[in-house]
């Protein structure tokens, strides 16, 4: 049977993972799941993403990473896609593919195929990083023999490069989910809010992502203090911003309002018991929260980056608002929005439908499966 490997540069199960993961489970695609571990803060056994891959029955291979640049493991890769006799390598960012490059520097006419996804282009959070993102737009990709970007934003920025135009395919993120009834909502609403010890009157804001710089969690914050004390914010997410966030909300007196939750692979579960979920990113690719805040009937309001649009609308009613929007500005719409009783409910039943008709689990698979054939891998089933 032919192979396909998803290489990844993972240490928690996020946006990437959780797509492949989610959309392949149980599908029969005769795949692995390879990933590039930069420290031994894990074992095997306890890495986040070798559980989810033992859960849904994947084969899991780790490769420990010593360095930036590890001469070494890409060697390794190398012997094991020779070993493996596989097919198809889909890496995914700028890592993973640069190494997946070159662990196939050698191998001649016969290689695997080599396919990889750009998760999100704008919003890398240092300059060392955005030195990283031109290397792999303009150096790494168009060695590729296909390109996959998931939000048309995206893709309407690397379409300006001639040598990824005839190889670049929109592959906009997609998820399998669930709608619930209003009876269901109220109930998984209940229990989350017990979950995180919140009262059920209080109004809860919701953050779900890293706790990083293009992620922007300072505002949701600075947000949180000009709305009436009965809000509350609840942070599903870990990163390197954590300390600051919770030395922010001491100083501010609102530590009695805000709930760090960590990292919690459950979220998607827990969306009904948010009010609204808030996205202050400086950029985004296609946010899978966004998704699964659709399928749980739950509104997104977001700054208007990345594929954000495609998800929420752009129409008279759409929560979306311009990224330079001040703290108290954003307050204020919440607090207009919250004037109307029925407001929440209707702006969630609209992304539910949009989610379910454009952005579903099958979409994903229908387009991953011809992009694969494009290449001249046909076994996926």
């Amino acid at each position: 049977m032919s192979r396909i490997v998803h290489l990844f540069n993972s240490s928690l199960v996020s946006g990437p993972e959780n797509l492949v993961l989610r959309n392949l489970a149980g599908r029969g695609w005769p795949m692995e799941i390879w990933n590039l571990e930069e420290t031994r803060t894990t074992t095997e056994e306890d890495h986040p993403l070798a559980q989810a891959c033992r859960r849904l029955g994947f084969v899991y291979r780790p490769f420990v990473v010593k360095s930036r640049w590890d001469p070494e493991v890409m060697a390794k890769l190398r012997e094991y896609l020779i070993a493996e006799r596989v097919e198809l390598l889909h890496a995914h960012d700028v890592k993973a593919s640069t190494y997946a490059l070159g662990a196939l520097r050698g191998l001649g006419p016969r290689r695997p195929r080599l396919v990889s996804t750009h998760h999100g282009i704008d919003g890398r959070p240092d300059f060392k990083t955005k030195l990283y993102e031109r290397f792999y737009r303009y150096i790494v990709l168009p060695r590729f023999d296909a390109v996959l970007t998931v939000s048309s934003a995206d893709e309407k920025i690397l379409r300006t490069s001639s040598r990824l135009a005839s190889r670049l395919h929109l592959h906009r993120n997609g998820l399998e989910g669930r709608s619930r009834t209003r009876q269901e909502r109220a109930l998984e609403r209940h229990q989350a809010r017990g979950e995180w010890g919140v009262a059920e009157e209080a109004k809860i804001l919701g953050f779900v992502g890293r706790l990083s710089p293009e992620k922007n969690p300072l505002k949701a914050l600075e947000t949180l203090r000009e709305l009436p004390s009965v809000w509350r914010l609840v942070v599903a997410g870990v990163g390197s911003l954590e300390s600051d966030l919770r030395e922010y909300a001491r100083a501010h007196g609102i530590q009695g309002r805000v709930v760090f939750l960590g990292y919690r692979p459950g979220i998607s579960q827990e969306l009904a018991g948010f009010d609204l979920v808030l996205c202050v990113s400086r950029a985004e690719g296609l946010p899978l929260f966004a998704l699964e805040a659709g399928w749980a009937g739950t509104p997104v309001l977001a700054h208007r980056v990345g594929g954000l649009p495609e998800v929420l609308g752009e129409g008279a009613g759409a929560f979306l608002v311009d990224p330079d929007i001040s703290p108290r500005e954003m307050a204020r719409r919440i607090e207009l929005l919250d004037t109307d009783p029925d407001a929440w409910d209707r702006a969630g039943e609209a992304l539910k439908v949009r989610v379910e008709s454009d952005f579903s689990g099958q979409a994903w698979r229908q387009t991953l499966q011809r992009v694969y054939e494009a290449v001249g891998f046909v076994q996926a089933h």
